[in-house]
């Protein structure tokens, strides 16, 4: 009897050592384990299709965040920017083949950058202080919102692509605080030689990554749900 308690304790210890290793290992992928997005392109049969790089340089993603509730007046409208990502496109002989990929770290991202709110029109006139968006930033990244210390990265990839180009129809796949989302959208792809251009806008929800709006004093200052994507990428073809 001695025995079989001493077996049954090895047992339990093992399974017990099993699972907060797989569980590191989770949380490990989820979170701080860094991710090359280029290694997955590089392993795609050429003979199908050719790889372009997007430039960071070229390229404009903007997420565009509305005020909300009683009081919006007093809040503004906020403009997100990618100045870093990584991002690969391939582009199949035939057009369902195809595929891009984008991710970035969310500390990377940019807020309000007076240029870009300029450009965006009328409703992003008013430019925040330098103390309002380091406010913002620190709530967007912070444990009531993104959780990026949890989950620090933002996966974009394409499902589905049907359509004669230029006019493309796509799925979008949002990997987001730890939640993943499909968004259909229409697009305009064109290519000419080794340059590759992607166009197009789409809304998503924070709801539904499960990320609670900003509301303040009962709601009477908030934030909207919806946010508003638009982007312009603009890739090279990678030589081989």
């Amino acid at each position: 009897m001695k025995n079989i308690k001493i077996l049954a304790l090895l047992v339990s210890a093992f399974f017990l050592l099993n699972f907060n290793h797989q569980a590191s290992e989770v949380f490990a992928q989820n979170s701080k384990k860094p991710f090359s997005i280029k290694d997955n392109f590089l392993k795609l049969d050429s003979s199908k299709g050719q790889l372009f790089q997007i430039s960071t340089e070229k390229s404009k993603i903007r997420f565009y965040v509305y005020r909300a509730g009683f009081l919006a007046s007093l809040g503004h409208n906020h403009v997100i920017s990618t100045p870093k990502f990584e991002a690969f496109c391939f582009l199949g002989n035939l057009l369902e083949d195809s595929q891009c990929t984008l991710g970035l770290k969310l500390e990377d991202l940019e807020i309000d950058n007076p240029q870009h709110r300029q450009i965006a029109g009328a409703d992003f006139s008013s430019q925040p202080s330098k103390d309002d968006i380091n406010g913002t930033r620190e709530h967007m990244l912070g444990a009531d919102n993104l959780q990026a210390d949890q989950f620090p990265h933002l996966i974009i990839k394409t499902g589905s692509i049907t359509g004669k180009t230029p006019e493309i129809n796509a799925s979008i796949i949002i990997e987001l605080h730890g939640q993943t989302f499909t968004y259909p959208i229409k697009a305009q792809l064109t290519k000419n030689i080794d340059e590759l251009q992607l166009k197009g806008s789409f809304s998503i929800k924070q709801s539904d990554f499960g990320i609670k709006p900003f509301s303040a004093l009962g709601g009477v200052l908030a934030v909207q749900d919806e946010i508003k994507i638009t982007f312009d990428l603009i890739a090279y073809k990678v030589n081989s």
